[in-house]
């Protein structure tokens, strides 16, 4: 139904680049990646200045494994939505992926300037502070993580790991705590963190 509707839209406006998206993103739902892309190109062709649709379009292409496609969406999307939190962080996190790690650096930093409500662009940079070295100045980054999402899955996983390093059986039983209350908190992560803990203490943490 919402596909129709969707396609009816288009025949009516045709240069709705919402309504590329939307069916774009329709497509991807049911796995068509082939109609997806053309929708989702269709999107920021009719609307470049929308970062969600540069977005869906890298997510889409990424997913399909056309990196070549996708580094080129990624810099034009950047060209024309210099201020999207999400693209520098993509930008970032491929920066990083790559070892390049004061450019991915810059890029995420920039990305929790534009939107600092949001944990992703700390907890990729409290990776690159721990691949350097800089384990303090990582979990600083983890715990403004979890301030800004209290939620953050893989910041509260790597802070509990930490304070069990440390011997912190109060601080470690706290993030376990917080973690055990999250529904996106893997099972196994938890799992693991328990029996970390309790190799660590002589006792579960519950």
């Amino acid at each position: 139904a919402s596909q129709h509707w969707l396609e009816r839209a288009l025949s009516l406006a045709p240069a709705d680049a919402a309504a590329e998206r939307q069916l774009g993103n329709l497509f991807v739902q049911s796995k068509d990646f082939r109609k997806a892309r053309h929708h989702l190109e269709r999107a920021v062709a009719l609307g470049p200045d929308e970062a969600d649709n540069w977005n869906y379009l890298i997510a889409l292409l990424n997913t399909i494994g056309d990196a070549p496609a996708a580094e080129r969406a990624l810099a034009a999307g950047l060209v024309r939505c210099p201020q999207s939190p999400s693209l520098h962080y993509e930008r970032g996190r491929r920066l990083s992926a790559a070892g390049r790690l004061d450019e991915a650096t810059a890029e995420l930093e920039t990305a929790r300037r534009l939107r600092p409500e949001a944990a992703n662009a700390y907890v990729e940079l409290a990776m690159i502070d721990f691949r350097r070295g800089r384990i303090d100045a990582g979990i600083e980054k983890l715990r403004g993580a979890v301030a800004v999402e209290p939620g953050q899955p893989m910041a509260l996983i790597a802070l509990a790991r930490y304070a069990i390093d440390q011997a912190d059986a109060i601080g470690a039983r706290e993030w376990l705590r917080r973690a055990r209350q999250q529904p996106k908190v893997l099972p196994q992560d938890l799992d693991a963190m328990t029996r970390a803990y309790q190799q660590k203490f002589g006792r579960l943490p519950w």
